[in-house]
């Protein structure tokens, strides 16, 4: 059934049936999963966009995907400023379709990863579009990279929040963020993939005086215990005090949004 269903529908511009996205008109296609045409994606980073991103804000989406946070941000908050980078040329094509479908004029795409240093870099596409990271090993596909700081500096252009899912390279973003880190503050909604970056992640966050909480999936609203206060970062799973998960991270310890 799940097949047909696909043969049916593969390649039509469908709309969203239900969540916060309902009434978008997405194309039903291998680089998006099905279910996001009835249900709601990572409804706690959603939550945590909420809760941080404010009127004028401006939003980075660092590893896009095909785009659902920054379509969420960009219908959610009319007047944020979002860039999306994305280095795989499919996902790019696909942001750029839908959000020209739909009108979502607030959103820049940057055809390109984000790491340590700017320049161009090997990518490791996975066995699906969503999966891909930056290696050092030779592929067949090279990437435009930027680091956060170099293309901030450039564009003269700062983030008050930044979205990372970057397949666990994420402390290697944080590597080319020194700047941001210390001066500018944004915060941080990042997704960990793995104990080495967990405890990569927390050592950078911590030198730079940054409070680290994980986002609580099981609960509804972001006034019931959303935020739990990540007590331990030197440590990973299974210390449940350790840093791992989806986690927010801002300057300081006062809660500011």
């Amino acid at each position: 059934m799940k097949n047909l269903i696909k043969r049916l529908f593969r390649g039509r511009i469908l709309p969203v049936l239900f969540g916060p996205l309902r009434g978008m008109r997405l194309r039903f296609s291998k680089l998006l999963k099905g279910r996001v045409f009835i249900q709601r994606y990572e409804a706690d980073k959603q939550k945590a966009f909420d809760l941080f991103i404010n009127p004028g804000s401006i939003f980075f989406d660092i590893g896009a995907n095909v785009g659902l946070h920054s379509y969420y941000v960009s219908r959610k908050f009319s007047d944020v400023k979002i860039i999306s980078f994305e280095p795989l040329p499919a996902n790019v094509k696909y942001i750029k379709e839908i959000a020209a479908i739909n009108r979502l004029k607030n959103i820049r795409v940057v055809e390109a990863a984000v790491g340590s240093k700017s320049g161009d870099q090997f990518f490791d596409q996975s066995d699906n579009n969503s999966k891909g990271m930056l290696t050092t090993n030779k592929t067949t596909l090279k990437v435009k990279t930027y680091s956060l700081d170099d293309y901030c500096n450039s564009e003269n252009v700062f983030p008050d929040v930044i979205k990372i899912d970057v397949e666990g390279a994420e402390s290697q973003v944080l590597e080319g963020a020194k700047y941001l880190l210390e001066k500018k503050h944004p915060v941080f909604v990042i997704e960990l993939h793995n104990p080495e970056q967990d405890l990569a992640v927390g050592r950078i966050l911590n030198e730079y005086g940054y409070s680290i909480f994980r986002l609580n999936q099981h609960v509804s609203d972001v006034d019931s215990n959303f935020l739990i206060k990540v007590k331990n970062v030197l440590a990973s799973w299974p210390d449940g005090d350790g840093i791992w998960g989806s986690i927010v991270a801002y300057h300081g310890t006062e809660l500011k949004s």
